[in-house]
């Protein structure tokens, strides 16, 4: 990890008379214990600060968000210190994706949601805010009015695409045969699915 993203943190903590170089002589286990030890969403899940929790367990909790795009918005945390998703161990993740449907699913038959954006917003550029990982799990409504999922759909050409899997397949080992180029028509738009069995579907 830089030490320029490791300095960005320790301001983001307000860590008090801790500089560069004090940082840069420090281990990685002293630096994510001073981190743990001024992490606001560790203190909750330590139970040292307040929060509106709905779900815990031995690795995990869930709180919601008291400034929620949508009421019922929570926020699925570990309770391990970890900045950002390459850092959370496979057992974590897999525990977080479960207990993340288990939420959405709750929405869904608590709250009369129609559905849910689960996300996480991995690193600054990516509108991370926090310097723990959170996962958001989000109710939707028809009409809710949240746009930020509203993702634009640009053209790309073929060659580009070719280069982008050539690219993202070497790096995780795969290997697939180049496929002949086929247009395919898009099944029924999701504005005439009947929203009420894909509800259904849901929970």
């Amino acid at each position: 990890m830089c030490k320029t993203f490791i300095y960005a943190c320790a301001v983001f903590y307000s860590m008090p008379q801790l500089t560069e170089e004090d940082l840069a002589k420090m281990s990685p286990e002293q630096i994510a214990e001073l981190q743990k030890q001024n992490c606001f969403f560790c203190q909750i899940g330590s139970g040292k600060a307040q929060a509106k929790m709905v779900y815990e367990d031995e690795l995990c909790f869930a709180i919601l968000d008291i400034n929620p795009a949508i009421k019922g918005h929570m926020l699925l945390l570990p309770k391990e210190h970890y900045m950002i998703l390459p850092q959370i161990p496979e057992e974590t993740i897999k525990h977080l994706g479960v207990i993340a449907k288990k939420l959405s699913r709750t929405v869904l038959r608590a709250l009369g949601a129609e559905g849910t954006n689960i996300f996480i917003a991995n690193g600054a550029i990516a509108g991370q805010r926090a310097p723990h990982l959170i996962i958001h799990i989000i109710p939707r409504t028809e009409n809710d009015s949240i746009t930020a999922f509203d993702l634009p759909e640009k053209d790309i050409r073929e060659e580009d695409l070719l280069k982008l899997q050539k690219m993202l397949t070497k790096k995780l080992g795969m290997n697939f045969e180049p496929q002949q180029e086929m247009k395919v028509q898009k099944s029924k738009n999701l504005e005439e699915i009947d929203l009420h069995q894909l509800r259904k579907m849901l929970i």
